[in-house]
C-alpha cells in the first residue's frame, strides 16, 4: 500500500495482515481523490473507521489542513500511528481511539465539523443507526461524505444528507453525499 499523489506520492504504508481492516484499494482511492482534486487543499479531512489511515494520509499529501482519524481496532491504531510518523505528520493530524458514534457525539457537543468525510465501516457491521442520523450534522454545508460499501449493499439514507452520486470499482460501491441545501455544489 502507498500514497498515490501529492507531496507523499509514491510512500510506502505499513498495512495489517490478515482480513482484520479491508484497505481502501489503490484505485479507488485515486479515483476519488480525482473527483475531489482542489475541494482536499485545506480541507478538514475525517477519515471514520479509519484503519491503517491510508485514506486520510492521502489527503494530507494532496493539502488537506487537517485528517483526523477514529478507530477502535488495537493492531490498527499501532498501524496508524506508525503510518502517521512514518511520513512525518503528527502536526497534521489527530488520531482518536474511539468509536465514529462517540467521536460523532463529540463533534454535536463541540461544534466541530468537517469539509471531507470518508467513512468505510466493517462491511458486516455497516454504518450504525446514531451515526446514520446524526454524521450529517458534522458535515459542514458545501462538504461532502463519501460511504464505501460492498456493491451490493442498499443504499443509505444519511440524516441530512442527500445521495449526489454512486460508482461502482469491482466489488466496491462508493456513494457521495453532501448537505441538502436549495442551492447544491458541484462534485
Amino acid at each position: 500500500m502507498r500514497i498515490i499523489g501529492g507531496q507523499y506520492s509514491g510512500r510506502r504504508l505499513a498495512s495489517l495482515g490478515g482480513v482484520r481492516t479491508r484497505p481502501t484499494a489503490e484505485r479507488v482511492r485515486e479515483a476519488l481523490f480525482n473527483m475531489w482534486q482542489e475541494r482536499v487543499v485545506g480541507a478538514r479531512f475525517w477519515d471514520a473507521y479509519a484503519g491503517t489511515g491510508a485514506m486520510g494520509l492521502e489527503a494530507v499529501s494532496r493539502g488537506a489542513q487537517l485528517a483526523v482519524f477514529t478507530e477502535v481496532d488495537r493492531a490498527a491504531l499501532t498501524t496508524l500511528h506508525q503510518n502517521v510518523e512514518r511520513l512525518g505528520l503528527t502536526a497534521q493530524v489527530e488520531v482518536w481511539p474511539v468509536s465514529a458514534e462517540e467521536f460523532v457525539t463529540r463533534c454535536l457537543t463541540q461544534g466541530r465539523r468537517f469539509d471531507l468525510i470518508f467513512a468505510d465501516p466493517p462491511w458486516r457491521a455497516g454504518v450504525s443507526t446514531m451515526v446514520s442520523q446524526h454524521i450529517g450534522a458534522v458535515l459542514e454545508s458545501r462538504g461532502w461524505l463519501v460511504l464505501e460499501s460492498r456493491q451490493d449493499t442498499p443504499t443509505l439514507v444519511l440524516g441530512g444528507l442527500s445521495v449526489a452520486w454512486s460508482r461502482r470499482y469491482g466489488d466496491t460501491r462508493l456513494t457521495g453525499y453532501q448537505r441538502i441545501l436549495s442551492d447544491r455544489a458541484e462534485v
